[in-house]
């Protein structure tokens, strides 16, 4: 391309209108996702769980690496960056739910439900990787950043009712 910046530059013009367009629908899968990651905790039972068949097995395309590679690094960030907060949410659900233990993956507040329900949203999308990590910078930068005040906020309810 001739003006490589100008992709980028172009982002806002292309991909706001067809977050817009989507709004809905992203909103719906997000939310959908996030409710069955609460459903797995009340059920007991780990996200994902799910055995490959044989015939699933296939190479994995850099498109699909560099996807997974963005929503683990949101992850990986953000998990050490909450850990205090995100203990006391697990102890708190473990009280609610009368449990000895909840494992940090069954939490659906944790990072990685978050993401994953948000990776799963935006394959609404329908768009090339690029536009996709932006995206995915601009969830990390307003949602993943701020989720310590989410955070400190539910903690800080769950004390007010005794929890």
């Amino acid at each position: 391309m001739p003006f490589p910046h100008f992709q980028f530059a172009c982002f806002p013009l292309i991909t706001i209108p067809l977050i817009r367009l989507k709004r809905k629908l992203l909103l719906e899968k997000f939310d959908d996702a996030l409710q069955d990651s609460f459903n797995q905790l009340i059920l007991d039972k780990l996200p994902g769980a799910r055995e490959l068949e044989i015939d699933e097995l296939s190479l994995v395309d850099q498109t699909e690496i560099e996807d997974r590679l963005a929503i683990d690094n949101m992850i990986s960030k953000a998990r050490p960056h909450f850990e205090d907060e995100l203990f006391a949410v697990l102890e708190r659900f473990k009280v609610i739910l009368h449990r000895k233990q909840i494992k940090e993956d069954q939490n659906p507040l944790d990072p990685r439900s978050i993401c994953e329900s948000f990776h799963l949203a935006s394959a609404t999308l329908e768009t090339d990787i690029k536009v996709k990590l932006i995206f995915y910078k601009l969830f990390d930068k307003f949602v993943m950043a701020n989720l310590g005040h989410f955070y400190h906020e539910l903690n800080e309810f769950f004390i007010q009712k005794g929890v």
